[in-house]
């Protein structure tokens, strides 16, 4: 049954850090700093909806059954490619140009090293690290990378995090660009994009690209779907849709409430 229910992200923070043994002084300290802080944009990155066999979290919905048709049962009649992505399981983190300036943000729009989560300061850290490297892969104003941070353990341990920052998602002017025009320019420029499972012109089943994902990695977290039209007017392929499946046995946050973090990879600090 869809989840409908309205939810309040307050909220669900606020009862995050009360299990986690945050004091009321605490939580109004929080709250009181990100009113004082205000945010680099609305949101870095939109949920992705959720397919009809996929778990669903507190704030997550489910897509639209026509456009799941499409995707695993038949094609729309238009020229377009389907593409499965290995679905991370980290934190949601993104680089924007703004005012001239590269700025590591969280998803919901803060400056990650004002984040109360060291993961996110980390994550300003690796960036700022590598400046060079992303004022060359943004050179424009508002020119956006979207990727999954697994420096830390959320959910899944990987064993082996050469890359934490796998990126899927490159925006200019807005919009996002289609697969193969960003990873054109992310093999440019050096970065790993989340794994391609599977692509073709053909609709693939839930249980087909599951199962190709957990060939391919047992701890997988799920996949993602992206069918992409082919613009005339642009003479490229652009982003059409996008999905998500979520495994069932996926336990969201299983290594969070560890009294110490789970650290996948790191990195020397510099003097």
């Amino acid at each position: 049954m869809e989840n409908t229910r309205p939810t309040c992200l307050k909220c669900v923070k606020i009862g995050y850090l009360i299990n986690n043994g945050a004091s009321l002084e605490e939580i109004k300290a929080i709250f009181t700093q990100e009113e004082l802080i205000k945010k680099v944009v609305n949101k870095s990155y939109d949920s992705i909806p959720h397919l009809s066999k996929s778990r669903l979290g507190e704030a997550d919905s489910h897509i639209d059954p026509k456009q799941e048709a499409f995707l695993t049962e038949q094609l729309p009649p238009i020229d377009c490619i389907l593409y499965v992505e290995e679905k991370m399981d980290g934190s949601n983190c993104a680089v924007i140009r703004k005012n001239g300036e590269i700025i590591p943000i969280s998803r919901s729009g803060y400056r990650c090293q004002d984040s109360n989560f060291e993961q996110h300061r980390r994550f300003h850290k690796y960036v700022m690290d590598r400046k060079e490297v992303f004022e060359k892969l943004l050179p424009d104003e508002d020119d956006r990378v979207v990727g999954e941070w697994l420096a830390m353990a959320h959910g899944t341990i990987y064993p082996h995090v050469e890359h934490p920052y796998q990126v899927f998602e490159l925006l200019k002017g807005g919009k996002k660009l289609g697969y193969e025009d960003k990873k054109e320019i992310f093999d440019k420029h050096g970065f790993v994009m989340a794994p391609l499972l599977m692509m073709g012109t053909r609709a693939i089943p839930i249980e087909e690209a599951l199962q190709v994902a957990i060939e391919h990695n047992p701890l997988c977290e799920g996949v993602v779907y992206r069918l992409e039209r082919y613009d005339k007017k642009m003479e490229r392929y652009v982003p059409h849709i996008i999905a998500k499946i979520v495994r069932m046995d996926k336990e969201d946050g299983k290594y969070l409430n560890e009294q110490e973090p789970i650290w996948l990879w790191q990195e020397r600090m510099k003097e």
